[in-house]
């Protein structure tokens, strides 16, 4: 036996071990929580809370095609065992290997693109039976899911170049500005496509209608992710000045694309995460309201998670904190006005700023903020801070003279009582003493 097949042996005895303790880990903390269920009814509830749980991930598990996209869906670091990978690691690496293996199953066949809508006609959500409507809830929300991530995919890849560089010369106020408007279009029509079941016209012109405002939507987030993308550096390696920019091009929109998968997968986390806190507390009629609901998700494609990506409210966020920011500022400005109309006070000295007006006061604050911000505008950096220290050496040099003026209080002090002790020593009455020192 080579080293080289002892060493893969070992790599995958220890992998093997940490699944295994993975495994009685999960089991120890399953059987935990059904042994807290409480009574029997909420116990059986929480078992088939878990038991979908269970086959939601299991579903993910054999999408897979590989060890390490399977790792990446159970939350483990990867193959190596290595460090376990934080949520938005775990969701970008898990982006870029759903990303390559697309790329290399339309690179092996001649798939076509386009919203392809799931009839679902092998489920039927007609039963009472709850075990099976659970399953069908797994495989529906499993398939919505897929059926949204590959759209994004594909919304991304639609865009040419003419529609990019006109978007690319807009500001980020403008393009956001634009999602608001696609955004509330959106919300206008799935309001109204809720409501009822549409005929195979109307289906057909709704979701023509959506997919334009979601490449809209798509394109002009992927401009907004592309400019914000500092970590991309042009190749050396590539001589051609015109191959290098498109090699920095591509790469970028790689990593915008991976960016906002990963997006769209921790929503369907998080849409999945609760769905299976509320089917524990759901009869059997709303066990099968909940399939519909989905299984119209599916052959009406709303894409409801990928528009919550696309159309997410950024400008709102992005005011909010503009907002934010003013508010800190002035609350340090107001906190400078103090500081420096305290050095202004201890520079003048108390006895003169007292004589001043609060008018007078707060004219020679604005003239020193103003020389400082001229100052400043015309790059003199050094000058304007001088300003500052001035007024803070001002305060320094009265510090000290104060200090030497209380050391010299007292070392006189001192004499007095050494001279009085030493003539107590000679025999001199006290008042003596006492005239001596007036004198």
């Amino acid at each position: 036996v080579s080293t080289q097949s002892t060493g893969v042996d070992n790599k995958f005895t220890s992998i093997l071990d940490a699944l295994d303790k993975n495994f009685e880990s999960e089991k120890d903390a399953l059987m935990r929580q059904l042994k807290d269920s409480g009574d029997q009814f909420s116990a059986a509830r929480e078992r088939q809370a878990m038991l979908v749980k269970l086959r939601l991930e299991k579903k993910k598990l054999d999408q897979q095609g590989t060890f390490d996209q399977a790792a990446l869906i159970l939350g483990q670091a990867n193959s190596l065992g290595e460090r376990q990978l934080s949520e938005k690691e775990r969701q970008i690496a898990l982006a870029k290997a759903r990303l390559a293996a697309r790329k290399n199953k339309l690179q092996k066949s001649s798939s076509k693109t386009g919203l392809t809508l799931d009839n679902l006609s092998d489920l039927d959500i007609d039963t009472d039976d709850a075990g099976e409507l659970q399953d069908m809830l797994v495989e529906l929300v499993d398939r919505k899911h897929e059926g949204e991530r590959e759209m994004l995919q594909q919304l991304l890849e639609s865009t040419d170049r003419e529609q990019y560089e006109a978007v690319s010369g807009m500001s980020r106020k403008e393009r956001l500005a634009e999602i608001g408007l696609l955004r509330e279009d959106r919300r206008k029509w799935r309001e109204e496509v809720g409501e009822t079941v549409p005929s195979a016209p109307e289906l057909t012109k709704q979701q023509a209608q959506q997919l334009e405002w979601l490449r809209q939507a798509g394109l002009l987030n992927l401009v907004n992710s592309i400019s914000e993308i500092s970590s991309v550096e042009y190749d050396a390696t590539i001589e051609n000045e015109e191959e290098r920019k498109e090699d920095f091009e591509r790469r970028r929109k790689e990593e915008a694309t991976v960016n906002m998968l990963a997006q769209l997968q921790m929503k369907q986390d998080d849409e999945a995460a609760m769905l299976l806190g509320n089917i524990k507390h759901k009869g059997l009629s709303e066990m099968q309201g909940m399939c519909l609901k989905h299984k119209r998700a599916v052959t009406e494609g709303w894409l409801d998670n990928v528009a919550a990506v696309l159309l997410a409210r950024q400008a709102a966020a992005s005011e909010a904190e503009e907002e934010l920011v003013k508010e800190l500022e002035r609350k340090y400005d107001n906190i400078k006005d103090k500081l420096i109309l305290q050095m202004l006070e201890q520079q003048l000295g108390s006895e003169e700023w007292s004589r001043l007006s609060e008018k007078e006061r707060q004219k020679k604050l604005m003239q020193t903020k103003l020389r400082e911000r001229q100052l400043r505008a015309a790059g003199r950096e050094e000058e304007a801070d001088e300003i500052y220290k001035a007024m803070i050496n001002v305060q320094k040099i009265k510090e000290e003279n104060e200090e030497e003026m209380k050391k010299r209080q007292k070392d006189r002090i001192k004499a007095r009582l050494e001279y009085k002790r030493r003539r107590q020593e000679e025999g001199a009455s006290k008042e003596e003493i006492d005239q001596e020192l007036e004198d």
